[in-house]
């Protein structure tokens, strides 16, 4: 009798629907500081777009539970100003969000509060000195509109993320290289 009871009490808990999709979108705050030094200055110049796939299991009282693995290039120069040298640095960064969806209604176009946990890889540039840590973590928080339309549901949002701690530093300066605030625009479509 118990294990009956506690098996309809986990009911609720199972996804009611699985969706699937695409993020994209434009991000407002580059991955990495534009800073200067006594002998330096780094430029950021990473992507203009954020891309990848979403998945987002529904559940009862308006919840959900999403994640994506979005895709974004991660691009500086370093010029010496001293020598007028210079030099760029390219890679790409990954960052994985996890977040508890909370739709605000049950209408036609919903606005929706997202929250939860995200880490950041960033590959290609492990021949750099700045790179201080190839994986970080961090919190996000988010804010948009759901609209549904028979087959889709498109989602625009804005997104910010605090990142725990930096990917990037710069070892003659002591100085963090890695811009901790980040914001992004976001569109997701799902099926």
């Amino acid at each position: 009798m118990r294990f009956v009871l506690l098996l309809l009490a986990t009911v609720p808990a199972f996804p009611q629907k699985v969706l699937w999709g695409v993020k994209a979108g434009v991000p407002v705050t580059d991955l990495v500081q534009s800073q200067s030094w006594k002998d330096g200055r780094y430029y950021p110049s990473s992507g203009r777009y954020t891309l990848g796939p979403t998945i987002e299991l529904t559940l009862p009282f308006r919840l959900s539970v999403e994640f994506d693995l979005l895709y974004r290039s991660a691009k500086y120069r370093f010029v010496n100003t001293v020598s007028g040298a210079g030099s760029e640095a390219s890679g790409n960064a990954f960052q994985f969000p996890l977040l508890l969806k909370v739709r605000l209604s049950r209408r036609f176009v919903a606005p929706y509060v997202a929250g939860g946990v995200t880490f950041n890889r960033l590959t290609g540039l492990k021949q750099l000195g700045e790179l201080d840590k190839a994986t970080v973590s961090g919190f996000v928080a988010g804010a948009g509109l759901e609209g549904r339309l028979p087959f889709v549901r498109i989602s625009p949002e804005i997104r910010y993320t605090r990142w725990g701690s930096v990917n990037l530093r710069n070892l003659s300066g002591g100085f963090n290289l890695s811009n901790q605030n980040q914001i992004e625009a976001l569109v997701g479509i799902t099926f």
